[in-house]
C-alpha cells in the first residue's frame, strides 16, 4: 500500500467521523428542543422516550470519547465550577426528600455536562455550530409550517393566549425562547450556518424573516427580551471592542451596587413588582420567590437537593393560594433553593468567571468573530433572571450554554498557549 494510499484512508476516516459527529450534534439538539407535553395528547411513553433518546446520545458521545475526557488536564475555572455544581447535586441526593428523583435528574445532569464537555473542547467551531444553527432552523421552519397546516397544533387555544405562536413547542413562552435562540445564531459568522444559508443570501434574509415574524408571534415577553439582551451586547462589539468590554465590566462591578441602593426604591405587592411608583407584572413569580425564601429558612446551607416542589409542597402551596406552578421562573433562586449556598455560590462565581475571561479576551474574541457567543452566553445568563434554565438537563438553553463554555474555554487555553511561545 503506497504512502498516499494510507493518507487518502485515513483522511476518509476523518471525514466518516466528522460526519457521525454533525449528525449526533444535530439530532442531540433537535431532541433538546423538542419538548412533548402530554397535555397537548402525546402519549406518556413519547415524553419518557424523547428523554431517554437524549441520554443514550449523551452516554454514546461520553463512551467513544471517554479517554479524551480523562485526558482533559488543562482546564479553566469554568469547568471547576460546573464540576463543583455536578457533584454537589449528585451528593444532594443524600438529603433530598424525593430521593428516586433526584437521583436521575444528578445522573441526567451529568451525562449532559459531561457530553458538551466533548462537543465543546473536542469538536471543530464550525461543524460543531453549523449543526446546531442547522436543528433550530429546520425546527423553527417546521414549526411555522404548521401554523398554517395544523393550526390546532401550533396555535395556542387558552383564551388568555388565543391565536399566539406556540409551534411544536406546546407553550408559546418555550417556543419564543427556541425563536430568540434561533434569531442569535443568524448572526453568526455565515461559514457556521448550514449550507443553504452560507451560500445564498436570500435562503438567509428568507429565514431571518421568518424568524423574526415568529418572535413576534409569540407575544413571548421574555422572547423579546432575550433579543433585546443579545443585541446590547452584540451590536456594540461588532463596532467597537472597547464599548463591549465597558457593558462587562458594568455588569461585573456596578450591577451588584445597583442592586443594593435599589433595594430602598422597590416594593412588592402580591405578584406585583413595584419600583417608585412604577408597577411590574410579574406573573405572580414574587409570590412563589417568597414562598420558597420562607421554607428555605433553616436549610440555606444545602439546599432541598434536585427536587423542591414534592407533592407536600405543591399541596401546600395551593392551600396558600388557590393554585400552584412548580416552577421558580429564576434560574437563581432555583439553584439556591435545591443546592444551598454552596451551589448558587459556584454557579456566580461561574458568572464572574466567564465575563472576566471576555472581558480580558474581547479583542481576540472579535477577531476570532467569537462575539455571538458571548452574545448568547450573556443572554442566557439574563434569561434565568426571569426564568430557569439551570439543572434541567435536557433543556436547550442550558445544553447550548454549556457546550458555548467548554468551547470558550478550548479557545482561551489556546490562546494562552500562543502567548507563551511568543
Amino acid at each position: 500500500m503506497t504512502a498516499n494510499a494510507v493518507f487518502m484512508g485515513h483522511q476518509s476516516a476523518r471525514e466518516k467521523s466528522s460526519g457521525a459527529i454533525s449528525i449526533y450534534v444535530f439530532l442531540l439538539f433537535l431532541i433538546s428542543i423538542w419538548v412533548p407535553y402530554t397535555e397537548m395528547g402525546y402519549p406518556a411513553y413519547v415524553v419518557s422516550g424523547r428523554y431517554a433518546v437524549f441520554v443514550l446520545l449523551c452516554s454514546y458521545i461520553i463512551y467513544r470519547n471517554f479517554k479524551f475526557l480523562l485526558n482533559l488536564k488543562r482546564r479553566t475555572m469554568i469547568t471547576y465550577c460546573i464540576l463543583f455544581i455536578v457533584v454537589f447535586g449528585a451528593l444532594s441526593v443524600v438529603w433530598s426528600q424525593e430521593t428516586r428523583y433526584s437521583f436521575e435528574r444528578a445522573v441526567a445532569f451529568s451525562i449532559t455536562v459531561f457530553a458538551s464537555m466533548i462537543m465543546g473542547r473536542k469538536y471543530d467551531t464550525e461543524k460543531l455550530f453549523k449543526s446546531i444553527a442547522a436543528a433550530f432552523i429546520v425546527y423553527v421552519l417546521v414549526s411555522v409550517a404548521l401554523v398554517f397546516l395544523a393550526p390546532s397544533i401550533a396555535l395556542e387555544n387558552s383564551w388568555e393566549h388565543f391565536g399566539k405562536w406556540r409551534g411544536l413547542s406546546g407553550q408559546k413562552n418555550v417556543f419564543g425562547v427556541v425563536v430568540a435562540l434561533t434569531f442569535v445564531l443568524l448572526f453568526m459568522p455565515r461559514k457556521y450556518l448550514p449550507r443553504p444559508l452560507s451560500k445564498s443570501r436570500i435562503a438567509y434574509y428568507g429565514v431571518f424573516v421568518v424568524v423574526a415574524i415568529a418572535i413576534i408571534k409569540t407575544g413571548s415577553r421574555s422572547a423579546l427580551v432575550d433579543v433585546i439582551l443579545f443585541l446590547m451586547f452584540f451590536i456594540p462589539m461588532s463596532i467597537h471592542f472597547g464599548f463591549s468590554r465597558f457593558i462587562i465590566l458594568f455588569m461585573v462591578i456596578f450591577i451588584p451596587i445597583i442592586f443594593i441602593v435599589g433595594r430602598e426604591f422597590v416594593n412588592f405587592h402580591g405578584g406585583m413588582l413595584v419600583i417608585s411608583s412604577i408597577e411590574i407584572d410579574t406573573s405572580n413569580r414574587l409570590l412563589i420567590w417568597e414562598y420558597g425564601f420562607d421554607v428555605l429558612r433553616g436549610r440555606e446551607l444545602f439546599g432541598f437537593g434536585l427536587g423542591f416542589w414534592t407533592p407536600d409542597r405543591m399541596a401546600d402551596f395551593t392551600n396558600l393560594h388557590g393554585w400552584v406552578l412548580p416552577n421558580f421562573h429564576n434560574g437563581y433562586i432555583a439553584t439556591l433553593m435545591e443546592l444551598g449556598v454552596p451551589g448558587l455560590a459556584a454557579l456566580l462565581l461561574l458568572v464572574f468567571s466567564l465575563l472576566v475571561y471576555f472581558a480580558s479576551n474581547i479583542r481576540r474574541l472579535k477577531k476570532e468573530k467569537m462575539s455571538f457567543m458571548v452574545g448568547i452566553v450573556i443572554l442566557f445568563l439574563g434569561h434565568n433572571l426571569y426564568e430557569n434554565n439551570i439543572m434541567r438537563s435536557t433543556d436547550v438553553a442550558l445544553f447550548l450554554f454549556l457546550v458555548i463554555c467548554f468551547h470558550m474555554e478550548k479557545k482561551i487555553l489556546e490562546w494562552r498557549s500562543e502567548k507563551s511561545l511568543q
